[in-house]
């Protein structure tokens, strides 16, 4: 099978692409298989992706407005050209809004491509940083000759806001879901259900929501609820104090705080749970409003419960609640609903839709195949 590059570059503006980023995972994976090179720019200072022999890491700032960072980001504006002159890559990818700014710096013979995981959208923006972002992601967007997103809603969306990309670009569509690791079905629950919640603690997250509904008295005490933050918290943290708690005044909870750094001890950890908890709600933010609300398949976390055979309750969105309809793996929510009637729900036909909830991945979700697609166009 002939690939159609040799080498890519990719400019990621978050820190933590080993793990927060199952599609880029999916990527790194093929490309190595491929014997494609990666050259990856992000803010990490370390790179942990050494499985991967044919990635290149090198740090890079992405924004600043402190005076120091700007002169630091000057000189490795200046190193990024010098690289991307003396290696020639066949492609260049600007992750999100600021990862694809960074393609401006580029000669216009470049092949570029976006890959689109946060949406920022025109009437969400009330900050002058992010007015100036918009206006150069739409800038940089003319250059783009193909991009990646989840699914058409989200398409629809970043089109809608971005009028820098034509409406018959060519599209991958590519589900944020890690690739496909063989773990054995979780075991069925008998009368303790253990519930997961794993991700950022926040209120668009529903962890909030989750403990007022933990804090009642109503709450079954066989429904055990565990909280796993993605990224390492201090121990003063406002969420860590009411869990611990909820957890003194008897209420069946729990904390991991250890962050995982791969996805095979994430998913094998998973299998220990009967349930896995994907809310999403309005934030406070740029990208923690429709961003999160109309998440549709990008959604690692719902993504990873379903390749692991969880059953899910999630949020009410657009794209969810017809997917929800076709392959019954959990139960939907809305935010006045009662979650221990969910849960009840899923108890009783806890084997019919655990085996639905692998099936809406291997159907719907698995990435393996589109990103193949990518590689050979």
């Amino acid at each position: 099978m002939k690939f159609k590059y040799q080498r890519i570059a990719i400019f990621y503006p978050h820190k933590g692409v080993e793990y927060s980023n199952p599609t880029l995972d999916v990527l790194f994976e093929q490309c190595r298989k491929s014997a494609i090179e990666v050259l990856l720019f992000s803010p990490s200072f370390r790179n942990n992706l050494v499985e991967y022999s044919n990635l290149k890491h090198y740090f890079h700032l992405y924004s600043s407005k402190e005076k120091i960072k700007l002169f630091l980001k000057l000189f490795l504006d200046l190193r990024i050209l010098l690289i991307l002159f003396l290696k020639k890559p066949d492609v260049v990818i600007g992750v999100d809004p600021l990862g694809l700014i960074e393609t401006l710096k580029i000669k216009s013979n470049t092949k570029i491509g976006y890959f689109s995981f946060e949406l920022l959208f025109y009437d969400e923006i009330e900050d002058i940083f992010n007015q100036e972002v918009k206006s150069l992601e739409v800038k940089a967007s003319l250059n783009v000759e193909f991009i990646l997103i989840q699914d058409l809603m989200r398409k629809k969306h970043l089109l809608e806001n971005n009028e820098g990309l034509s409406k018959t670009i060519k599209t991958f569509l590519v589900p944020v879901a890690p690739r496909e690791i063989l773990v054995e079905k979780p075991i069925s629950p008998n009368r303790v259900v253990k519930l997961i919640f794993s991700g950022s603690f926040a209120k668009w997250s529903g962890v909030d929501f989750i403990l007022d509904m933990i804090e009642k008295d109503d709450w079954n005490s066989n429904y055990h609820v565990t909280f796993h933050s993605r990224s390492i918290l201090e121990n003063n943290n406002k969420y860590i104090l009411r869990i611990n708690e909820l957890k003194g005044n008897g209420k069946p909870v729990k904390l991991h705080l250890k962050p995982f750094i791969d996805h095979d001890t994430y998913c094998k950890y998973l299998r220990k749970f009967h349930i896995g908890l994907a809310l999403y709600f309005d934030g406070d933010s740029v990208y923690t409003g429709k961003n999160i609300t109309k998440i549709g398949l990008a959604s690692g976390k719902l993504s990873t419960y379903a390749m692991v055979g969880l059953p899910i309750i999630t949020s009410d969105n657009e794209l969810i609640e017809g997917m929800l309809r076709k392959y019954s793996f959990g139960e939907l929510l809305k935010y006045n609903d009662s979650l221990t009637e969910k849960i009840d729900n899923i108890v009783d036909n806890w084997s019919q839709k655990s085996d639905a909830a692998r099936l809406f991945y291997k159907e719907r979700l698995n990435p393996q195949t589109t990103m193949q697609k990518l590689l050979l166009n």
